[in-house]
């Protein structure tokens, strides 16, 4: 596969060959001499010169583009971390729903036994129940390693700099034990304990639910943005080493540079000669 300097040069010498010839036998030229470089030929020295301040404003472009990318990346992450530990917390309350669940089992059996349900059978009910409880704040801790703790009610913003003139703001929720309404243990002495925990349990459940579906739109919106960023910056890193920068845009430059001297040299002699042979064939 040809590289992209290759085609460059290529392209440069053709350029460089053609408009010595046009500069050289053009009406009002002096024909008589080529020692001095034409109109043209300069104006091709300016390109190469524009090549390199085109590659070094492609290469500043998707620097600064790469570092407002580098943000979303970091945001992208939070989020996805947040939205798997919101549904751990999600798992750690459907595990204490099906301990309410058979400890209101238990209750309506001993009921239709005409007995009472045991303090000791209920306490244990309470105990696991607490447990199950007492694990979602060991979860939402473990996202405290950053800046931003969306499971304890921070807000995320994401700015789109460089890609729209607009910013993402993601709001989370405190969802701790706390958070969620279950202060302190709870026990277990009648129905009617078991029950009052249970529509907590629920509300709770129904408010973790919905916040997961919120960093889920947010992510996706978030992603999509991430994407088009990503693609932006290979483009113009790939117009920068297309314009013979290759990362190093100086270096570049003083290549083609010294490729349009030499070129123009080559195309001077070219033309003397053809100058000369021409005279000869009068003769």
């Amino acid at each position: 596969m040809t590289s992209s300097s290759s085609i460059i040069t290529t392209a440069l010498r053709s350029t460089l060959q053609n408009l010595a010839r046009s500069d050289q036998y053009s009406s009002g030229s002096n024909t008589g001499s080529v020692a001095s470089k034409s109109p043209s030929q300069g104006r091709v020295i300016q390109d190469v010169t524009d090549i390199s301040s085109n590659a070094q404003t492609l290469n500043h472009k998707a620097s600064e583009l790469q570092a407002h990318l580098n943000v979303i990346n970091r945001n992208v992450a939070v989020l996805e971390s947040s939205g798997q530990a919101v549904r751990d917390v999600t798992a750690q309350l459907r595990k204490a729903d099906v301990v309410i669940g058979r400890a209101l089992a238990q209750l309506a059996q001993d009921a239709n036994a005409a007995k009472q349900t045991s303090k000791a059978v209920l306490a244990d009910f309470a105990k696991n129940f607490n447990a199950d409880l007492n694990s979602i704040d060991s979860i939402v801790a473990k996202q405290d390693n950053g800046q931003v703790n969306l499971l304890r009610g921070d807000a995320l913003e994401t700015s789109f700099t460089g890609i729209a003139n607009t910013s993402l703001v993601t709001q989370g929720a405190d969802i701790t034990r706390e958070g969620l309404g279950f202060g302190k243990d709870f026990t277990f002495e009648s129905l009617s304990d078991v029950a009052r925990a249970s529509d907590l349990l629920r509300s709770a459940i129904e408010g973790v639910k919905g916040l997961d579906v919120a960093f889920q739109v947010d992510l996706e919106e978030i992603q999509t943005k991430q994407d088009f960023a990503a693609g932006t910056v290979e483009t113009l890193l790939a117009g920068f080493e297309g314009l013979g920068g290759l990362g190093q845009a100086d270096e570049g430059a003083n290549l083609l540079a010294q490729q349009a001297s030499l070129l123009l040299a080559s195309s001077d002699e070219a033309l003397v000669s053809e100058e000369q042979q021409s005279l000869l064939n009068l003769f």
